[in-house]
């Protein structure tokens, strides 16, 4: 599933009258990754679309739990940019 989808499904969104924002939105969430240390950024790795959820969650405050959500990305990025998977370009990854 394309991260776009992956975003919409859990925000609860369908159409496409919003992409646009909710696009910006994710690539506002991968800058936020790599500002935290996290390099390597793969749409279909499943810590990867998990942490951008999170982030799209807080940021559009999902279900009134912006707060629970932006703790449960901190807590996600914090970790992946620990992994050395994640924190060096290329990583431990066959890319």
């Amino acid at each position: 599933m394309a991260i776009l989808e992956a975003v919409k499904l859990s925000l609860g969104k369908s159409g496409t009258s919003r992409d646009t924002d909710i696009i910006s939105t994710i690539e506002a969430a991968k800058h936020d990754l790599r500002m935290r240390g996290v390099q390597l950024i793969i749409d279909t790795d499943p810590v990867t679309e998990r942490a951008i959820i999170q982030y799209c969650r807080a940021w559009y405050n999902f279900q009134g739990e912006g707060e629970r959500y932006q703790k449960a990305y901190e807590s996600m990025s914090n970790a992946m940019a620990l992994d050395v998977d994640y924190a060096m370009e290329g990583g431990g990854w066959s890319v």
